[in-house]
């Protein structure tokens, strides 16, 4: 790469064969809200681009966790803050391998309890990875969006902070006003 037009690093490769994918690999999750404890339902199918299903093709798969913020839409709930902060990385949850049904499909669950941040918010998402008989692996990713609970409480600082900013920490000795609400 370069900055400035002076070349700092480069790096080299051979393409040593290519070949043009053959299927595709799908991942759809309901559209719907999700919340702690349920359970969570993927469903992938594989089809060949000149048509068909691709029955009893292998499947591996893992699925993982990222902590995520959370903010209503609309501009009045500017400074406020839902939920703890984001302290917990991607967590690895389950993984497995399967043959895909005769036509061409599988669903994939989760359940979502067991969360280390109380009261946060987090994105479940699911990877597989079909291969074909020639060994072509193609993978698909899907994520859902799980609410710790039906409502949140937010909070932000009516007076004692710069422009109502939170922050975890206030000082000691001066007085603090917090407005909370519910949604």
């Amino acid at each position: 790469y370069r900055v400035n037009d002076r070349l700092l690093d480069s790096v080299s490769f051979t393409v040593a064969q290519f070949r043009r994918v053959a299927f595709q690999v799908k991942s759809s999750v309901p559209q719907r809200a999700f919340f702690l404890g349920d359970e969570v339902a993927v469903d992938v199918s594989a089809s060949y681009l000149a048509g068909g299903a691709m029955p009893s093709s292998s499947y591996q798969y893992f699925w993982a966790r990222t902590p995520a913020g959370f903010s209503p839409p609309g501009t009045q709930w500017k400074n406020y803050v839902f939920g703890p902060g984001l302290w917990e990385g991607q967590r690895y949850l389950s993984s497995g391998e399967g043959n895909l049904t005769p036509s061409g499909s599988a669903q994939i669950k989760e359940k979502t309890d067991g969360q280390n941040a109380s009261g946060s918010a987090y994105y479940y998402t699911l990877e597989t990875t079909v291969q074909d008989i020639d060994r072509q692996a193609i993978a698909s990713t899907a994520s859902v969006f799980v609410h710790p609970a039906s409502f949140y409480l937010g909070v932000r600082f009516a007076s004692g902070a710069a422009d109502g900013w939170w922050s975890r920490f206030v000082s000691t000795g001066k007085e603090v006003k917090a407005e909370v609400a519910l949604v």
